[in-house]
């Protein structure tokens, strides 16, 4: 149990990092650096196996809402509720700048090593991007401002997403429009339009950066190629009822997956558009649910209930309901399916049947989960009371059943 925060812990970033001498010799040696951001208005540098408390980072006056690494673990970014950003060097956690320019608070970072600058997605529906190279003398400056002219409604930008090559960023807002950006120059490249509502989600297509997936409130999802000419999208997906809530893809059978709010999923074939499976789920899936990992398309409904989707036994779907809670996170390991709730409870699932392979009870609601080491071989689960419990699981990867009494500080 990594505990410290005193309040609920909001967010937290992770990145595996090669040491110098696996980059050197190519050898297995790596380092786990993770950063939780909590609403006690502090960030904290862990060691995600020992559980020792590495640095904090102190200097925020509001809650923290977002956190993000660069690849190499050297440099965090942490923005809070007011709009305020800040730039630290690992591991020293020295406080190198910090950033004004939002209205409101900061929905998400992304630090980016190879052009050495942040990208902050603020309420206000700005996205704005930073220098944050540490050893330049323009460290902390706006480099530029994205507006997207996505204010129409109450969120302004909903979504956003960086190509795989981190060269294009695309944005999604309440106008209905995706717009495509030069993640260097800041140069509004395109406007791709075609939805008649909110885009709500935004998923990358593997390793091709010039291709999209947006899904909508107006119930359709769109594929995206922008090097076509017009603005007019390569494909359509329509079927859903209701709003697009969750996008996934699986590129090695050519398949997309989709969930909406009418409680269904949907599976596509990419290149014809065709619908190859479509089956009902208990309830309203969460936000951004989806996903895939082989042969299997997980949900995670409002009800507390989990329904996995093998997609190559048509039509089977296994259904368990576990938690008492709403679920809260969702997480897909190699041979089972892992689940965290308001009510406390972290479940181990197998794929196919369902079934409760083990369980975990916690006194305070689970926040956020995340898989650590080679092959997930332990589990990091955040929650509301500001602790972070670290499970070791078996040879099997079945969590351990453990109790844990959930105190804060």
């Amino acid at each position: 149990v990594l505990r410290s925060h005193s309040k609920a812990v909001t967010c937290l970033a992770l990145k595996v990092v090669p040491t110098a001498a696996d980059r050197l010799q190519c050898g297995s040696r790596e380092r786990t650096v993770l950063v939780s951001g909590s609403a006690d208005c502090t960030a904290r540098l862990w060691d995600a196996f020992t559980g020792d408390m590495q640095q904090l980072l102190e200097g925020h006056k509001d809650p923290i809402t977002a956190v993000d690494l660069d690849r190499n673990g050297e440099i965090c970014a942490t923005a809070d509720e007011t709009g305020s950003i800040r730039i630290w060097s690992l591991p020293g956690g020295v406080c190198e700048a910090t950033m004004l320019g939002h209205h409101g608070a900061i929905n998400g970072l992304a630090v980016l090593s190879h052009s050495q600058r942040t990208i902050s997605v603020g309420s206000d529906g700005t996205v704005r991007f930073w220098n944050s190279d540490l050893s330049s003398s323009g460290l902390g400056r706006e480099l530029f401002k994205l507006e997207g002219r996505a204010t129409r409604g109450p969120r302004g930008v909903r979504c956003t997403v960086l190509s795989c090559d981190e060269t294009l960023l695309y944005t999604g807002g309440d106008d209905g429009k995706v717009v495509v950006w030069g993640q260097l120059s800041g140069e509004r490249l395109k406007t791709l339009t075609f939805h008649t509502a909110p885009v709500t989600v935004l998923c990358g297509v593997g390793n091709r950066p010039n291709r999209v997936l947006s899904g909508s409130a107006d119930c359709s999802v769109a594929l995206w190629d922008t090097e076509r000419k017009g603005d007019k999208p390569h494909t359509v997906f329509r079927g859903h009822i209701s709003t697009v809530c969750g996008i996934s893809t699986d590129e090695e059978h050519g398949r997309l997956v989709t969930c909406a709010v009418d409680a269904t999923v949907r599976v596509w074939d990419v290149a014809t558009a065709a619908k190859l499976l479509v089956v009902k789920v208990p309830s309203q899936p969460l936000d951004l649910a989806v996903c895939v990992r082989g042969r299997f398309a997980l949900t995670a409904q409002a009800d507390g209930t989990v329904s996995v989707l093998d997609l190559e036994a048509t039509p089977y779907l296994a259904t368990s309901r576990a938690h008492r809670g709403r679920i809260t996170a969702i997480i897909a390991g190699t041979q089972q399916t892992l689940s965290g709730s308001q009510d406390g409870t972290i479940f181990a699932r197998n794929y196919a049947t369902g079934e409760v392979l083990s369980s975990i009870t916690c006194a305070s609601p689970v926040r956020a989960m995340a898989l650590l080491g080679d092959g997930g071989t332990s589990l990091l689960s955040a929650h509301g009371d500001g602790q972070l419990h670290h499970w070791q699981q078996s040879g099997r990867e079945d969590v351990n059943s453990e109790t844990q009494s959930g105190r804060g500080g």
